[in-house]
């Protein structure tokens, strides 16, 4: 019973290391001005809208989120349908010029 249990946990782990490796190799795939159907193509559908509006001039920005509530998550960052930004919140929070 034992074995079996250390069995499932290495397998669950290394299912969890596969799937953020995935994820990174993904990322690297993400070019600025890439439109939202194609970032989404390359990262999947399982994302949430962390945020959109219209800005006073009338550009739409909409922001993406992947990753659990309890992750860090990466955020991608769209300007009238263009990518603009991606990255963890706290990484893009502490870029220079960022305000």
């Amino acid at each position: 019973m034992n074995g079996r249990f250390s069995a499932a946990l290495t397998a669950l782990l290394l299912l969890v290391l596969a799937a953020c490796s995935s994820m990174d190799s993904r990322t690297r795939k993400l070019q600025l001005g890439m439109s939202r159907a194609q970032a989404v193509k390359i990262l999947g559908s399982d994302y949430t809208v962390a945020g959109a509006k219209k800005d006073s001039d009338g550009s739409a920005l909409e922001v993406l989120r992947y990753g659990e509530k309890k992750d860090v998550g990466l955020f991608l960052y769209f300007n009238n349908d263009k990518l603009v930004q991606w990255g963890d919140h706290e990484v893009l929070q502490n870029m220079p010029g960022a305000k």
